[in-house]
């Protein structure tokens, strides 16, 4: 289902659900897209929490540069350059159970491991792992320690944003100008009607405040 697809399945059925005289009025798609994103997000979170497994269709696959960084600007030991890399600020990651949403991060069909931050300086040291590739996400950013020979990374996770995360997938079209309605909204199709149901509530209570507040302060002027 495209955002495009959903965003209209929520507004036929606000416009629908609205007293008469309120029918007319412009319910914007930016709007819409903001709260479903939100309702989205707390679903999967909810889910995640409560140990339930996450399936893949509430995920996505970007693909990222990789540059190579100082190892002070990681965070995890001071030096020289050395084999690190990383991207740029990937799109917000959701976390739940105190860890990130991320399902794997691949190179040319390779898995990398991931790891904490704060235990990449001691994977240095290691005479099994010291040559290993493995990544971990830094102030927004993922890098990958021994990655010599590593370009760029498959991320696959739960993202916060769809739409952000879209202009990022596999393949996809690079035109920043690219309609975010034609991007995907991944969530399983069960999720999707609670968070369509949970989208129209929320929406429809701070639409019928908004109006009720305009309508007490045009009374007040006219007294």
């Amino acid at each position: 289902m495209t955002i495009g697809e959903i965003i209209q399945r929520v507004e036929s059925t606000l416009v629908s659900g609205l007293p008469a005289e309120l029918r007319g009025s412009y319910i914007s798609h930016r709007w819409i897209y903001s709260v479903l994103k939100s309702m989205r997000s707390r679903i999967l979170i909810q889910k995640r929490n409560k140990r339930q497994k996450i399936s893949s269709w509430n995920m996505q696959t970007i693909c990222l540069p990789l540059d190579i960084v100082s190892e002070d600007v990681c965070g995890c030991m001071s030096g020289n350059l050395c084999l690190i890399k990383g991207t740029e600020r990937i799109p917000d990651i959701l976390v739940a159970l105190s860890d990130y949403m991320i399902t794997s991060v691949t190179s040319n069909g390779n898995k990398i491991d991931i790891i904490d931050k704060n235990a990449a300086k001691y994977n240095t040291y290691s005479r099994y792992t010291n040559s290993k590739p493995v990544a971990f996400i830094h102030d927004g950013r993922i890098f990958v320690k021994n990655a010599e020979y590593i370009d760029y990374v498959e991320v696959t996770a739960v993202f916060d944003d769809p739409a952000e995360a879209g202009r990022y997938v596999c393949g996809a079209d690079e035109d920043c100008c690219a309609d975010i309605r034609d991007s995907q909204f991944p969530i399983d199709n069960d999720l999707a009607d609670t968070c369509i149901m949970m989208t129209i509530q929320e929406i429809s209570m701070a639409f019928l405040k908004q109006n009720n507040n305009g309508r007490e302060e045009s009374d007040e002027k006219e007294d």
